[in-house]
């Protein structure tokens, strides 16, 4: 009788199978492309029609008997090299905001930075400031572009002061639709469980809400209320923020903006110096006034207070960040030590101010 105790009702199976392993796949180079979008210009198209006439007729014919193999090989070279000296190669699209490498950008750029250092020698000069201000004009086939005080650039709002209000604004008020969107079908759903319904959040309403926040300095309040709304629960009920974190296994907003700095900062540390952020970054005025009072903090004070806090050595951010894997561990440890010193203050009743955004 088949049992576990007298018998076992498993059977042995043979049976034949072939392994093949396979070598390992070599990266191969990239290969160049010719620009075939210059062949949409006649006279392009004459200049290689007559260049591939002049290298066929320097062609020599052997007596011997022609090899196939070879011919097809002198014939395959001879437009290759015809074309990529008629039409040329395509170029890499440069991966800033325009090619900052350009001829004609550097041209427009220095005169931009002269008439307007012109106008900061003499700021009451009316030549000089009309000059300035027919520079600073742009056109795109003939349209005048307007000047604006923000407008909005990769889902990014831009203002001439370069403050993040509006930009953070936005953000949020775009995390709250959202999250009003699926608020009866998911996140107050009874038949889902609570870590579903945090997954879903965190995918969709916290994805939107931190969407180029990697020189965000605020705590955003929003988040904890999100997760009270999950939970079910109000302020009301005097649940603790790290109670709320730990019931939906998620992250606090602090950790997570300091978490996407410090990627963001090693990735622009990587950069070559001829990319735009890494320009600006490790770029300082010359000749600037300051206004009195206290100066503003700028990103790399920030930088460097969020390394101390993550228990990174300021002095070793260059080297460390060289090496992307490392780099990305220490990351995620420095998150996990902020989270676990927050935490610990909240719990011992030592938390610091910190400046709330509705």
């Amino acid at each position: 009788m088949h049992g576990a105790e007298c018998w076992t009702d498993h059977r042995l199976i043979r049976s034949k199978f072939k392994l093949r392993i396979r070598p390992p796949h070599k990266k191969q180079q990239p290969s160049k492309r010719l620009n075939c979008k210059a062949l949409a210009s006649p006279h392009c198209i004459s200049h290689l029609c007559n260049t591939l006439a002049k290298q066929l007729t320097n062609l020599k014919d052997d007596n011997n008997v022609p090899n196939m193999e070879n011919e097809w090989a002198k014939l395959r070279s001879i437009i290759y090299d015809a074309a990529s000296e008629t039409v040329g190669f395509t170029q890499k699209r440069h991966q800033d905001w325009f090619d900052n490498s350009s001829p004609a950008i550097q041209e427009l750029l220095e005169t931009k930075r002269k008439a307007h250092a012109a106008v900061l020698s003499n700021p009451h000069s009316p030549p000089l400031r009309a000059r300035y201000k027919a520079i600073r004009v742009f056109s795109i086939n003939g349209t005048l572009l307007q000047t604006v005080q923000q407008f909005c650039y990769l889902g990014s709002i831009l203002t001439p002061a370069c403050h993040i209000d509006h930009d953070i604004e936005a953000r949020i008020n775009l995390a709250s639709a959202a999250f009003g969107r699926l608020r009866s079908c998911v996140f107050e759903n009874r038949h889902l469980r609570i870590s579903t319904r945090a997954a879903i959040y965190r995918a969709v309403c916290v994805s939107t809400l931190l969407y180029g926040a990697e020189a965000w300095t605020a705590y955003i309040l929003m988040h904890i209320r999100c997760l009270q709304r999950i939970l079910s629960i109000t302020w009301q009920d005097r649940v603790p923020h790290s109670d709320i974190l730990q019931r939906t296994d998620s992250t606090s907003i602090e950790a997570t903006l300091v978490q996407q700095q410090l990627r963001w900062a090693g990735h622009v540390i990587r950069m070559p110096g001829c990319r735009l952020p890494h320009q600006v970054l490790y770029g300082q005025l010359l000749s600037a006034n300051r206004k009195p009072g206290g100066p503003k903090l700028r990103y790399k004070d920030q930088l460097k207070s969020n390394l101390k806090r993550c228990n990174i050595n300021p002095n070793h951010l260059e080297s460390a960040a060289a090496n992307r894997p490392l780099w990305r561990s220490l990351c995620h440890d420095g998150s996990h030590t902020l989270r676990r010193s927050t935490l610990n203050k909240e719990l011992c009743g030592v938390s610091k101010d910190t400046p709330m955004l509705p």
